[in-house]
């Protein structure tokens, strides 16, 4: 079972938080352009198995080709698939790959990111490439995120495994008693 989304990092600082001292104005440059990155990506629980491709853009081409690269990533007779209602996520070209393809799909409802966890891994990759940080050059910023990916993702699998789970918690409702 793998949760697909996409992400898009742009070369701009996030300023976020911080401890400033009292008294103290601090700035965080920013950059003239918003140059991005486009990935989709994948997440297995089971292992914390991530695969990610990265695109020009996130359409329906792209996210037919990752659906086709990440069937050939498993052996598996039958791949469940998680995803968002996003536009790249529901179209014809899609449709079609399906009906012959091992990979199954299941929606999530919409506007809920966080039933979603590889939005968590998202999370993890602006902490540590992009919040409170500003990168002179777009080569600079690039080479960080795909950087993440490539080298850092190995290094933090104890992070990533307290952080993306899929255990959730169960809130009850507080009963309003009416008095009759």
């Amino acid at each position: 079972m793998y949760f697909i989304d996409a992400v898009h990092p742009e070369h701009q600082s996030q300023a976020v938080c911080g401890w400033i001292k009292k008294g103290v104005q601090k700035t965080l440059q920013t950059s003239g352009k918003q140059l991005r990155l486009h990935f989709a990506g994948a997440l297995c629980l089971t292992g914390m198995k991530i695969f990610t491709e990265e695109y020009k853009t996130v359409d329906a081409d792209a996210m037919l080709d990752f659906f086709k690269k990440l069937e050939k990533q498993t052996e598996a007779r039958i791949i469940y698939v998680i995803l968002d209602n996003a536009r790249s996520n529901k179209n014809k070209k899609l449709e079609e790959f399906l009906m012959s393809s091992r990979i199954k799909v299941h929606y999530l409802p919409p506007y809920s990111p966080n039933l979603n966890p590889i939005e968590r891994l998202w999370k993890i990759l602006k902490e540590k490439t992009v919040y409170n940080r500003y990168y002179e050059t777009s080569v600079t910023f690039f080479q960080a995120i795909r950087g993440f990916f490539l080298e850092e993702i190995p290094k933090i699998t104890d992070i990533l495994k307290c952080r993306i789970n899929d255990k959730f918690q169960v809130v009850d409702l507080n009963p309003i008693k009416l008095a009759v």
